[in-house]
């Protein structure tokens, strides 16, 4: 059987034949189809007063007939398992579509009747059975899916009205979202190496969950500012993603870096780790002052160069942050979806407290859409771009990279992307790596100054633990650079670069981390010394003071016989005590000042 509307897998990574001008009627008016049939009034107001006090109310929002689920009431709970139960409700892939389908296929004959898709849809809870306009309401659904009107619905039409009818449901519940103003961006990119297609935080987010990329596009990038949980959910359903992979971009923040493939397409969390905002500005205004040139990957390379400061010439205040990539597989490469998560809050390495940085948070305010159209992107584009997401976004970075048409970047496809965004990740470690290089010489110059009066102890063993946690980090980057040199073997270069700067970057670290240790020990040596020579002080004092102890014991207990010892024998006596006590005192000094030449030239 065929249908007008024929499916595919990822039904929006399919390219539009149409006129760009026609596309985008057929998509607002196919959209506000599916929304109405959830949108009725009711419904409608109902979603917009909001002020359900009862959980399990509020939990299920139903119009006249069909069915949307907020999913917020679960998303939020914390609980592992509502979380799994919601993604597996948008589970949209073909294994999972065929095995519902087969369920509701009683005689077996690949096709589903219109009373079975009745039933499952109801069963499904996306469709009100006990209403009085349910059945006008199901004629006005299979009048729209069944075009060709033959009685019954193939797997394709099947597995496309559940993903439009969740798309609207979900679609519905962030309006709510957004009315309360909880709100993440969508930007968009379609380009060629000669044309693109720009949207800065897009203004028009039923079209974008509806739209599929145009003809005259190659690739379409598209990147989600701000991980909410509801909007992951719904590029899930859009892009009929497996629900593994949303369940671990919904968890990122506790994820390692990984690499998966499913059907096609490739599943990627990747970490980022950079200075924060106040870090990096003093770190650029030192480097400015500096007439060496640092290199990160040479920690020697900087010695000579710190000038002798009261304090610390840096700090070092670094935050962490996951980035998620999806990207379809050979031989297009076409479509690209990356999901930036929430930024770590820094931790102040001197207090070892947590100190948020206003200049870090980003900007997630109601905000108009920016777009441009043409073969570069527009400055004024550019400039909305770094108002709203910082110069040091992973985001600015590559959209600045793509700006210009002909550039290597748009030559490539998706996967040229995802290894300009993985570089730019990496690339944000050489100014912590560099921090370290400059703090550490600079704890290496006053450590031999200060001696035991070195007061930075505690916070080269607070570095030594941060270096450790880098290399935790960064190993299983590492792992998915070497699985994508092998996956992709036409980028195998590309990532065979990053994945040599992070062994560069890894060694560097544990060099960093030797360095630590270096320091701790040589703190620990002039401790010891300095330990000695207290407790050689007390034992000279000692010995001095003992002679005259045991003099004045002698005495004291014979005082009764004084009167018998000759004027004489006293003063022998006495003269043999001053000398004994003045070669003590002398030998005292003596070990003294030779010990204190030992301690300072060790």
């Amino acid at each position: 059987m065929t249908s007008k509307r024929e499916f595919n897998r990822q039904n929006s990574f399919v390219i539009s034949s149409q006129s760009e001008q026609s596309a985008k009627q057929d998509v607002d008016s196919e959209a506000h189809f599916w929304v109405s049939l959830i949108d009725t009034t009711a419904a409608r107001r109902k979603l917009n007063d909001g002020d359900d006090d009862n959980p399990t109310l509020r939990k299920r929002r139903r119009s006249k007939s069909y069915t949307t689920i907020d999913t917020s009431v679960y998303l939020d709970s914390g609980d592992g398992e509502d979380l799994n139960n919601v993604v597996e409700q948008f589970d949209l892939t073909r294994a999972s579509t065929d095995a519902l389908f087969d369920s509701f296929d009683e005689n077996n004959d690949g096709e589903l009747s219109h009373r079975e898709f009745r039933i499952a849809l109801a069963q499904q809870d996306l469709f009100n059975d006990n209403t009085k306009e349910s059945n006008a309401n199901f004629e006005r659904l299979i009048k729209y899916v069944d075009v060709n009107n033959d009685g019954a619905l193939s797997r394709d039409e099947y597995a496309m009205c559940l993903q439009k009818l969740k798309l609207a449901s979900l679609y519905l519940a962030e309006k709510v979202k957004q009315s309360k103003g909880k709100r993440c961006h969508m930007n968009t990119f379609s380009y060629t190496k000669d044309i693109c297609n720009c949207e800065v935080a897009v203004a028009d987010p039923l079209n974008f969950w509806f739209s599929s990329r145009n003809k005259k596009y190659k690739t379409s990038w598209i990147h989600m500012e701000g991980s909410d949980k509801q909007s992951i959910i719904q590029l899930a359903s859009k892009y009929r993603f497996h629900p593994m992979f949303i369940t671990d971009t919904i968890e990122m923040g506790h994820q390692q870096a990984k690499v998966r493939l499913d059907e096609g397409v490739f599943f990627v969390i990747f970490q980022q780790l950079q200075l924060t905002q106040d870090a990096h500005e003093k770190m650029v205004t030192y480097k400015k002052n500096l007439d060496q040139e640092i290199s990160p990957h040479r920690p020697n390379s900087i010695i000579g160069y710190i000038s002798d400061t009261e304090l610390p010439p840096l700090k070092i205040e670094t935050q962490q942050c996951p980035i998620t990539i999806f990207l379809t597989g050979e031989p297009d490469f076409h479509t690209i979806v990356t999901i930036k998560g929430k930024w770590e809050v820094a931790i102040n390495h001197e207090t070892q407290d947590r100190q948020p940085t206003e200049k870090d948070k980003l900007n997630h305010q109601n905000i108009q859409g920016f777009s441009c159209e043409g073969g570069a992107v527009t400055l004024d584009v550019l400039a909305e771009a770094k108002a709203l997401y910082g110069n040091r976004s992973l985001y600015t970075k590559v959209l600045q990279r793509l700006k210009d048409p002909h550039s290597t970047l748009r030559r490539g496809k998706g996967a040229r992307i995802m290894y300009s965004i993985l570089d730019a990740a990496i690339q944000t470690i050489k100014p912590i790596l560099q921090c370290y290089q400059i703090q550490l010489a600079w704890f290496r110059g006053n450590l031999a100054k200060e001696k035991t009066g070195f007061r930075y102890i505690k916070q080269i063993l607070f570095y030594k633990r941060h270096l450790g946690e880098m290399k935790v980090m960064l190993a299983p980057c590492k792992k998915v650079t070497a699985t994508l040199m092998t996956q992709i073997p036409h980028m195998r270069n590309y990532f065979g670069d990053i994945d040599d700067e992070l062994t560069t970057t890894l060694v560097s670290v544990e060099i960093y981390e030797q360095i630590c240790e270096e320091l701790k020990s040589e703190f620990e040596h002039y401790s010891d010394a300095f330990t000695n020579f207290i407790l050689l002080v007390l034992t000279l004092v000692t010995g001095i003071f003992l002679p005259i102890n045991l003099y004045t014991s002698f005495f004291g207990m014979n005082f009764l016989e004084l009167e018998n010892v000759t004027n004489s024998t006293t003063a022998f006596y006495f003269s043999l005590m001053v000398v004994i006590i003045f070669f003590l005192i002398l030998s005292g000094f003596a070990a003294r000042t030779i010990y204190i030449a030992d301690f300072r030239s060790n």
